[in-house]
């Protein structure tokens, strides 16, 4: 019996400047497709940033077998979330090729919770809601940049000035850096299907245990 696996593709701009169509090279488009060995069977989009982008899938098939990905245009952050139904088992038997003309395309993997690795939590922790890699590096960074200048007061309120002085200034600039490496490594907040396999995920252990 064949295993089927769904992994889904987030694809956004997280350049400064905004890109067009005609920044698409025919000859080497941005195509999703799979490794040697794994068969993509249908890619869909769930999510686009926008209706005005256009984003829409063609097959191809040379010089591999895919889905070329085509826009009208993406301002900074808009993008869109793919589905695409393949078999085999890892994020990474999914892959992203091409060019970008002026730009070159920055491949990251997000590896998502599964039914198996939330039921071995709420084992021990009890019921937990799944929280995706996403929210969880920008709630660390916001965290961070709040609560190190508060140390920093402390430090200096007891006379530590230099210590302090260090709270100040790490705060933002550890917090800043995680915010913006979450920039690059995830899609923006507002593409919301790139994290409901998490609600799946959820409603799959709930389902088993009943």
């Amino acid at each position: 019996m064949q295993a089927l696996a769904v992994t889904r593709v987030g694809v956004w701009n997280a350049c400064n400047e905004s890109l067009r169509r005609s920044d698409i090279p025919r000859a080497d488009p941005p195509v999703i497709y799979a490794r040697d060995g794994i068969n993509v069977f249908e890619a869909t989009i769930l999510e686009s940033s926008s209706a005005a982008n256009n984003v829409t899938l063609e097959p191809v098939y040379s010089p591999v077998a895919g889905y070329a990905i085509n826009f009208e245009f993406l301002d900074t952050g808009d993008g869109a979330v793919i589905s695409v139904v393949h078999d085999g088992t890892k994020v990474s038997d999914v892959r992203l090729g091409g060019e970008i003309i002026g730009g070159r395309l920055r491949r990251t993997v997000a590896h998502g919770e599964t039914p198996e690795t939330i039921r071995d939590e709420r084992a021990f922790a009890g019921p937990k809601k799944p929280q995706s890699g996403r929210a969880s590096l920008r709630i660390a960074a916001i965290a961070l940049v709040v609560l190190l200048p508060i140390l920093g007061v402390i430090f200096m309120a007891s006379s530590y000035w230099r210590d302090g002085l260090l709270m100040f200034v790490l705060g933002p600039t550890i917090g800043g850096g995680m915010f913006l490496l979450s920039r690059r490594v995830y899609p923006p907040a507002r593409l919301r299907m790139f994290d409901d396999n998490l609600n799946e995920s959820r409603e799959s252990v709930r389902k088993g245990k009943s």
